[in-house]
């Protein structure tokens, strides 16, 4: 299961500020794969910057910075950049530290459907990330949400075995309080 929590703290009616708080992969008996924390800026054009840290058993830990740039936002067309920096600390010395850096950019049509195109790459690993995915809204309603994605990840290194694009799909409720 996973868990991720966004509260306001401070802010007005342009910029709000707020705490950010995620588990992946928790089990019942209190394990996790991930679990981290941060700090994010949202605008009320729809631009935002973040920066997380996060915790991963038997790896170590992440930092990563974030940004958000609101390209077109009319009522019924959106077009978002996104881009970040990871910097990985693995917690065995004989791992170098190395960073991840990417970007995104998406598509919502009358806040419904949309589509985003992405790609990741780290030097270290010679390794790129490309993914292109769907995202459908089931239901929006004043305080919840449904959306169902859907998609194909890929991955190019020559450390990796030629491995064709690879389909993914998951199904995303949120509740506000």
């Amino acid at each position: 299961m996973n868990f991720a929590a966004k509260v306001p703290f401070a802010g007005g009616n342009r910029n709000i500020f707020s705490a950010l708080g995620s588990v992946s992969g928790a089990t019942g008996n209190g394990g996790f794969k991930t679990a981290g924390g941060g700090v994010a800026w949202d605008n009320v054009n729809g631009h935002g910057a973040s920066i997380t840290g996060q915790s991963i058993p038997g790896f170590g830990n992440q930092l990563t910075a974030a940004g958000k740039l609101n390209l077109l936002d009319t009522n019924r067309h959106d077009v978002t950049a996104n881009a970040f920096v990871t910097r990985n600390f693995p917690s065995n010395s004989n791992i170098p530290n190395f960073n991840t850096y990417g970007g995104s950019l998406g598509y919502t049509f009358d806040k419904k459907i949309g589509a985003t195109l992405g790609m990741a790459h780290t030097d270290l690993f010679k390794k790129t990330d490309y993914s292109a995915m769907g995202n459908l809204n089931l239901f929006r309603g004043r305080d919840s949400s449904l959306d169902f994605n859907a998609g194909i990840t890929k991955s190019v290194s020559p450390f990796l075995p030629r491995i064709g694009w690879q389909p993914s799909a998951n199904l995303i409720f949120s509740k506000w309080f």
